[in-house]
């Protein structure tokens, strides 16, 4: 089987992942005595793609709640307050939401979608004038159930069941002046997850043609069943990893590495005490060509050759020449050009476009995972695999 997992990152804004239920103590709330003003956000949330199957563009860019905090000019915490939203446009696929913010000058506005629980945590722990901006952040951690093998319990899946049905994300607007009631402040949001996609080319769908031979019909080479994230974080942060935020600003916020507040690691799930996440069928996305809008996972170091057996991989599972039988292959998170192992970033979306498959995989998922590839164009060097980074950005000229 020869791959192309090629990155086409940074999906600039859009989100979907409720955290839903956490109730955040009014006694966290300042005293507004300098004032407060109603005001506007308009949360720019571009669709990534086309839609697709179960979830569609929409449900990629949906914002159901922001929660907003307030920090003063010298970083410091002030308010936290809701958002209520008021409308949403289809066309530009802008969510504006009103909320209550001090007045003054010079603020840093950090507004979170999609992830209350983990800012009511945050919120009530925070100190009035006396919680720093990064430290409320590193806080603003989610963490996902992994599958147990021994009860058959499946680990949670993002944008998928009750545990995170809708993606996060994360914007900020730094020096905000806060004086007008009606203000209207923009806001670019990023998703606080990767995406990884799944697509097989005509040549793997279909096989190699020879002149003169009649084209063979979609998938009588190979045909998609299922894929499986092994080894998949179960932590994410809701920000991004900054030290300067006019830096991180300028350069069009893209997250350059991943981030795990004051940890060196995100915890993981840990094959084979945690079963892989399982994708299949329709119910996810998975069709006999492609798998899109599906898997979402948290950011993940780079793994290597030494850490193989804990590195956050796939194994695509597929009949192949028309068998019965399904076969799998394992893909790493590689770099062709270089043949380095990649960290999965956020607002990145990974796609591993199958160029060819030119013969059975191994007989199950986990012999996959365990064994080195069995094709020969697998081998040397991992041919069949490439990851080319790429960027999906709005600029905010055009918000």
């Amino acid at each position: 089987m020869r791959f192309t997992n090629y990155f086409t990152g940074t999906l600039a804004a859009a989100a979907m992942l409720l955290v839903g239920g956490g109730c955040i103590a009014d006694d966290t709330l300042p005293p507004g005595g300098d004032g407060t003003r109603t005001v506007t956000l308009s949360i720019h949330v571009p669709a990534a793609r086309p839609a697709t199957r179960a979830l569609t563009a929409r449900d990629e860019s949906r914002v159901e709640e922001v929660d907003v905090l307030q920090f003063g000019p010298d970083g410091k915490y002030l308010r936290y307050s809701a958002g209520t939203m008021v409308d949403l446009d289809d066309d530009s696929g802008e969510t504006r939401f009103s909320t209550t913010l001090l007045e003054g000058e010079d603020y840093d506005i950090v507004v979170v979608a999609n992830a209350r629980a983990v800012v009511a945590d945050a919120v009530n722990s925070a100190v009035y004038e006396q919680t720093g901006i990064r430290d409320m952040l590193d806080g603003l951690k989610i963490t996902l159930g992994a599958g147990d093998p021994l009860t058959s319990t499946p680990g949670d899946k993002i944008a998928s069941g009750e545990a995170l049905p809708l993606l996060p994300m994360f914007g900020i607007v730094r020096e905000q002046d806060i004086w007008a009631t009606g203000a209207n402040i923009m806001i670019k949001m990023l998703r606080s997850t990767a995406k990884i996609e799944v697509e097989l080319t005509d040549e793997a769908s279909k096989g190699t043609v020879a002149d003169g031979v009649p084209e063979p019909a979609a998938n009588s080479n190979f045909e998609l069943v299922e894929v499986r994230l092994y080894n998949q974080p179960l932590e994410g942060w809701v920000a991004p990893d900054v030290d300067d935020w006019d830096d991180w600003l300028a350069d069009d916020e893209v997250a350059k590495s991943p981030f795990y507040g004051a940890k060196s690691a995100p915890a993981k799930a840990s094959y084979p005490t945690h079963s892989p996440l399982v994708y299949t069928g329709s119910d996810d996305n998975v069709g006999k060509s492609e798998v899109l809008r599906s898997i979402y996972t948290f950011e993940a170091p780079a793994g290597s050759e030494a850490t193989r057996d804990t590195n956050t991989c796939l194994v695509v599972g597929g009949k192949y020449k028309g068998s019965s039988d399904v076969s799998y292959y394992r893909v790493d998170i590689r770099n062709k050009a270089d043949d380095t192992y990649l960290a999965l970033l956020r607002n990145h979306n990974y796609t591993v476009r199958i160029l060819s498959v030119e013969g059975p995989g191994r007989a199950t998922p986990d012999d996959a995972f365990n064994g080195t590839p069995r094709l020969d164009a697998d081998k040397a060097g991992h041919k069949n695999t490439a990851i080319l980074p790429s960027s999906i950005s709005v600029s905010r000229a055009d918000m």
